[in-house]
């Protein structure tokens, strides 16, 4: 069954880097390590190809990206995507409670925040992350029920704001089809496809100029995200 095969791998994973984790060498080169390897492993599992279209638009290091976020899965998609660059997540902070999950998150790079707000020592640690790689972030907050993309919250534009990085969004299209929403666990074998988007340079201070620019951001992921829907389609 795919779900023990998925659970089954992540487990693994997850106790190697709690090991090295406990070991302390080099653990953060070693997880972006086992994180290509768990994407790699999930997607070969539940037999999703992930296309991805605009790679040659990233043409230096350390972006914030910024996606919309259907399902779990859209992690190792947006791994398997991203295959050549550190990409650092940034994850719910309740989500240290779940064993060995929570553990391995715990001793990663990984950026942990609240529902409630995003902390200093978030965005601090964000910081220092984009001096040797990516940061991703999802802004709706919570997972899309139907693949609709909901609000992009400001407070997640945070990091982007302070950090002077350029942003790239990235539409994430098809995981609604191989996830069905009202089939809970069920995989279906398919296509995804990934667009990574034309850089943005770093985003205004002023609250009503970042808003538009927020709109801006959701409406170009949007239409991508549509565009692609149909290409799966056919």
């Amino acid at each position: 069954m795919k779900i023990i095969r998925i659970a089954l791998i992540t487990t693994f994973r997850a106790i190697k880097v709690v090991l090295r984790g406990v070991l302390n060498k080099h653990k953060d080169d070693y997880f972006y390590e086992e994180l290509k390897k768990w994407a790699d492993g999930l997607l070969k599992v539940m037999k999703i190809e992930v296309i991805v279209k605009g790679a040659e638009n990233l043409n230096e290091k350390n972006y914030i990206y910024i996606a919309n976020h259907t399902n779990y899965i859209d992690i190792p998609i947006v791994a398997k995507a991203l295959y050549t660059d550190k990409i650092n997540f940034v994850y719910r902070k309740s989500l240290q409670k779940v064993p060995m999950l929570g553990f391995a998150l715990k001793h990663s790079p990984f950026i942990p925040i609240s529902r409630e707000n995003i902390s200093k020592t978030s965005i601090s640690q964000a910081n220092q992350i984009l001096n040797i790689g990516s940061v991703i972030i999802f802004p709706e907050g919570t997972r899309s029920k139907t693949g609709d993309i909901n609000i992009f919250k400001r407070g997640a534009f945070s990091v982007a704001v302070l950090s002077k990085k350029n942003i790239v969004p990235i539409a994430i299209s098809g995981v609604e089809k191989v996830t069905p929403p009202d089939k809970k666990l069920k995989i279906i074998k398919g296509k995804v496809i990934v667009e990574i988007c034309n850089p943005i340079k770093e985003l205004p201070e002023e609250k009503e100029q970042l808003l538009k620019v927020i709109a801006e951001i959701r409406n170009e992921i949007i239409l991508k995200k549509n565009e692609n829907d149909k290409l799966l389609i056919h």
